[in-house]
């Protein structure tokens, strides 16, 4: 009988003696926005230089890591005389998931890269829109509201490749 007193007395005491700090709690929804530099290589260096754009980022908890969403928008430097611009418009869905406590992760994300490029020839203006199947593969460090990334970028999975850099900030939580 003192047993089980005791027992339900602790049971009663201890969460309310408990530190707020050392309770866990469930991470939020997060919105962030991330700018992003790129460097293609291959048949994408053929075409474009150097890239530079943002994406807009939406983070959830999803069992020990979270689902990522990101939309963005890239434009890029062109390396041939008759393409005046190439913009890159990636529509990607993946998981991010935390190595350790130091706020390391890995990524990988797939979705669609819609393409547009314009060029100016002796004929006129022409201008094309493509659409492929295209990935990301990456590391980073989050502290705080900021997350650092090296990544893979494919936006053609066939054949179109480079690394991407960004840095994103976390600006909501849902």
């Amino acid at each position: 009988m003192r047993l089980a007193s005791l027992l339900l007395v602790l049971s009663t005491v201890t969460p309310a003696l408990a530190d707020d700090s050392l309770v866990a709690t469930r991470p939020a929804k997060t919105l962030a926005i991330d700018g992003v530099a790129v460097l293609p290589l291959g048949d994408y260096a053929d075409a474009a230089s150097l890239g530079a754009g943002a994406f807009v980022r939406l983070e959830v908890p999803l069992g020990t890591g979270f689902l990522i969403g990101r939309v963005g928008v890239i434009g890029h430097s062109v390396n041939q005389m008759a393409v005046t611009s190439l913009t890159l418009v990636p529509v990607l869905v993946g998981y991010r998931q935390p190595v350790g406590t130091g706020g390391a992760y890995v990524a990988g994300e797939l979705g669609i890269t819609f393409g547009y490029a314009t060029a100016d020839t002796r004929f006129g203006n022409l201008s094309d829109t493509d659409s492929e199947l295209g990935f990301m593969l990456g590391a980073g460090w989050r502290r705080g509201p900021l997350d650092l990334r090296a990544s893979l970028f494919a936006p053609d999975a066939d054949d179109v490749h480079g690394f991407m850099a960004s840095l994103g900030y976390d600006f909501a939580s849902l």
